[in-house]
């Protein structure tokens, strides 16, 4: 579907009307002489930049403008006493006044008034002058010029055209948005944020874009309103092309027209989802891109409405906090069997047995976050096929040997119920109800001894920062984070090598709920590494992690 007629001024709109009048030939009336009549061009258009902007700063105050005449005739030396040229704005905007340091021209209000004695009829006139845009131009408002060109001893030619002042590339920051929070929002429950946005720039624009990003699989935003639609698959735009908020002015979503947000079905908890929301004016980009959406089939439009408001602060999202809903991380027991010398794979099977889906909370200033997998071998086996920079990559899987990777020598095995880690493997980010991961761990047989001094064990990276950093930079402590998975005892599995596995299956004692900091490199960040890209990473944890 196409986009509603007061929206469609794309970025053509902005200069397509202005290139064809620059270059537009006026119609030359009967000669007042019995001459051959004179052909006459002009062209009015700033001088420095593509278009003319609005805003009261140094920038946009006062801006070179350029108007260009051409006369040519069949007689081409013919003098002519005075050429009077003339250009002015139409009525319909208000706030533009001209300046020039022309000694032929003088400047009242919007209006160029020159005269050029002595000239011939096939001359160029260059005339420099300022366009100075007054606080009160609006963005996006367009204003006809009007050029008239009056040779001496030939009847006048005019030439139409219009001009189009533009918001600047960073008005989008004169726009502050908020919108309310919630807490204890149960899975599957609907909110309806309050958002309201003000303008807090010293200028005013016509036109304003609501924009949101639909791209979280745990959150549904709906917007169904004609003026609103989707942009490239996951952003919503909204298009309000005559709302123009003055500086100072609060708009709220109207209370007949909320957006709402629905939590997953599944989502754990507690833990945070985010919906962020954004205002920005209609600038020549903003009519680029909604040539670019596809409006929704609605009825009724998304409405903001002014308040007697002053300010508000600046919380651009709605924060939404789960209420309690566990999952549950359980790693399975594994069996080895073989004869010295012989290479064999370890099964590491991960399975989150619910109610929730298994979700990693995002390390503050990485934003990535996982579930952690440590393994200590049985005595007799070793892990192989690691590469020179000691890691191996599994089905998709990094794992990296903590033997060959001095940077994990500080893991505190204690934090994930193990007394050393042989291997520390990135498991998923996120695991579904009654679904596995799982992949194969080449090994090889060192000594047949049967041994039962194994263990693996899975934990969520967000259980094993260090919180001393946290805390100081982004105000963040454990209790920010607390554990959400449901059961930690079956978090650690026995691995046995010819022998039976120690209890007959999964399950170790509770795991400690503190330890000691340490430094960490993930497996991904070797592999970076590995293909000679230098990465930055945020080392610091809590307890001991593994990677996030």
């Amino acid at each position: 579907m196409t986009s509603p007629n007061p929206t469609r001024r794309a970025l053509a709109g902005a200069g397509a009307a202005l290139t064809a009048a620059a270059f537009a030939v006026g119609l030359t009336a009967a000669p007042v002489q019995a001459q051959e009549s004179l052909d006459v061009q002009a062209w009015a258009e700033p001088e420095e930049s593509p278009d003319f902007y609005v805003g009261w700063t140094e920038e946009t105050e006062s801006q070179q403008a350029r108007l260009m005449v051409e006369t040519r005739g069949a007689n081409g030396g013919e003098l002519l006493e005075n050429v009077h040229i003339e250009l002015g704005l139409s009525d319909q905007i208000q706030g533009i006044t001209f300046a020039t340091d022309d000694p032929a021209c003088i400047a009242d209000g919007a209006t160029l008034d020159c005269n050029f004695v002595d000239q011939y009829v096939d001359s160029d006139f260059d005339i420099y002058f300022d366009v100075l845009v007054g606080p009160g131009v609006t963005a996006n408002e367009q204003a006809d010029w009007l050029v008239t060109v009056e040779p001496g001893g030939y009847a006048p030619t005019e030439i139409l055209g219009t001009w189009t002042f533009l918001a600047t590339d960073d008005a989008e920051w004169d726009y502050t948005v908020n919108a309310s929070d919630f807490e204890d929002v149960a899975p599957g429950a609907t909110v309806t944020p309050e958002i309201a946005f003000a303008n807090t720039g010293a200028s005013t624009y016509r036109g304003v874009i609501f924009s949101f990003w639909n791209d979280d699989p745990h959150l549904s935003v709906a917007s169904q309103y004609s003026n609103c639609g989707i942009f490239r698959e996951e952003e919503v735009m909204c298009a309000f092309p005559d709302l123009t908020p003055a500086p100072g002015e609060v708009y709220e979503l109207a209370a007949d027209t909320p957006i709402t947000v629905t939590l997953g079905a599944n989502v754990p908890g507690p833990m945070t989802f985010r919906q962020g929301f954004h205002v920005s004016p209609l600038d020549v980009w903003g009519q680029y891109y909604l040539d670019e959406v596809e409006f929704f089939d609605a009825e009724q439009e998304l409405v903001f409405e002014l308040t007697d408001r002053t300010e508000i602060e600046k919380s651009a999202q709605t924060t939404i906090v789960s209420a309690a809903n566990p999952f549950d991380m359980t790693v399975a027991a594994q069996r080895i069997d073989g004869e010295a010398g012989k290479d064999t794979t370890v099964p590491v099977v991960v399975e989150n047995l619910g109610p929730a889906d298994a979700l990693a909370r995002a390390h503050p200033g990485s934003g990535d976050g996982r579930f952690n997998i440590a393994i200590q071998l049985p005595t007799g086996v070793e892990a192989t096929g690691f590469n020179e920079y000691g890691y191996i990559e599994l089905d998709g899987t990094f794992c990296n040997s903590v033997e060959m990777n001095e940077w994990m020598g500080n893991i505190d095995p204690a934090v994930f119920g193990l007394e050393r880690i042989d291997v520390m493997c990135d498991g998923p980010d996120s695991l579904l109800v009654d679904a596995e991961y799982a992949f194969d761990l080449p090994v090889t047989v060192t000594d047949a001894k049967p041994a039962t001094d194994g263990l693996v064990s899975v934990m969520e990276s967000a259980d094993t920062w260090d919180f001393t950093d946290f805390e100081e930079y982004w105000g963040l402590t454990e209790a920010d984070y607390p554990t959400i998975d449901g059961d930690l005892e079956n978090n650690v599995a026995a691995l046995s090598l010819n022998a039976a596995v120690p209890g007959g299956g999964n399950g170790s004692e509770q795991l400690p709920t503190t330890g000691v900091s340490l430094t960490v490199v993930g497996a991904t960040a070797a592999a970076a590494l590995a293909a000679g890209v230098v990465v930055f990473v945020l080392l610091r944890r809590r307890k001991a992690a593994a990677s996030w």
